[in-house]
Order: C-alpha cells, then structure tokens, then sequence
C-alpha cells in the first residue's frame, strides 16, 4: 500500500488529496474491495478507481462489437452453406430417389434420410471445429499476450479522496 498525500492553500480555502494504491490479483477481487470500501462508510467525497480495470473494460467494447458481428456472419454463411449443399447433394443423388421411390419408399422418408445424413455431417464438423478452436485458443492467446508486452500484469486499485477541508480567509488566520 502506498500513500500520497497533496495540500493546496488558498487564500479561501484548504484542499487535501489523498491517493492511496493498493495491488490487487484480479478484477474479481478488485470488484469485491470496492463494494467492501462501499459498505464500509466510504462517502461521496470518496472514490474508488483503477486505470487497469478501466481500460481493459472499454478494450472490450470493440471486441464485442466485432463478435457480435462475426456470429451474426457465421449464421448467414453456414445457412447459405446448408441450402447450397443439400441442394447439389440432392441433385447427384436424383438417381438414389428414383429407385427408393420405385421400391416403395415414401418421399417423406427418402427426405427424412437426406436431413438426418445433413445433421450428422453437420454435427461432426461441429465437433471438429470445437475441438480444434479449443486446442488452437490456448497458443494463440498466450502469443497475444507475449505481443501486448505485458505476460504476467494482473489489473490493481487504487482509492482517491478529494476532500475540501473547509474555508478559511485570512483574517480567521
């Protein structure tokens, strides 16, 4: 903890500033000092605020805005995607249907069994693509951190007071 104390007199008036730094291990801990601060007594002249948290919290906004976007433009391709594949698998297999229709088979099952291998080809590609996003995450985002400069730095507080200590004109002096 590190303390820094500022005093300003005026001919009106006294204005102490107080800065005390205090390190913290994370933004969950960061979260629970300040409400602790909080419901400790702590008063409007008061406040506490950490430039690491901050910052992260508006690096974020463009994050979420591009991840918005990105699954918004994952749905459309792979709906496109979908419907362009179930057609031309359909087209190919015309000769398919002509002789499970011939034999008996119902068109509804014939399209049944078409959706069911789509769902399972979908389903497997899923399955890939998870994994290998799960094994691809961990190198990619320990290299981030390496290129941002800053591996091991862990976001802190800091609490600042700014009181004004009352008004005193030279003649009370």
């Amino acid at each position: 903890m590190d303390a820094d104390t500022t005093a300003n007199d005026d001919d009106n008036n006294t204005t102490t500033q107080l800065s005390y730094t205090y390190v913290l291990g994370s933004a969950d801990d960061y979260e629970t000092f300040a409400s602790d601060i909080r419901q400790a007594g702590l008063d409007d002249t008061c406040a506490v605020q950490s430039a690491d948290v901050e910052n992260h919290e508006s690096s974020l906004v463009p994050l979420d805005s591009l991840a918005k976007f990105a699954l918004t433009l994952l749905i459309v391709v792979l709906a496109v995607g979908a419907v362009v594949l179930n057609l031309f698998n359909i087209r190919e297999r015309k000769y398919e249907v002509g002789v499970l229709t011939a034999i008996g088979v119902k068109k509804v099952k014939v399209a049944a069994q078409f959706a069911i291998e789509l769902l399972i080809v979908t389903m497997c590609g899923i399955a890939l693509g998870v994994a290998g996003g799960a094994v691809a995450s961990v190198p990619v985002s320990n290299q981030l951190r390496l290129l941002a400069g800053d591996p091991g730095r862990q976001p802190g507080g800091a609490v600042r007071s700014r009181r004004r200590h009352g008004r005193r004109s030279r003649q009370q002096l």
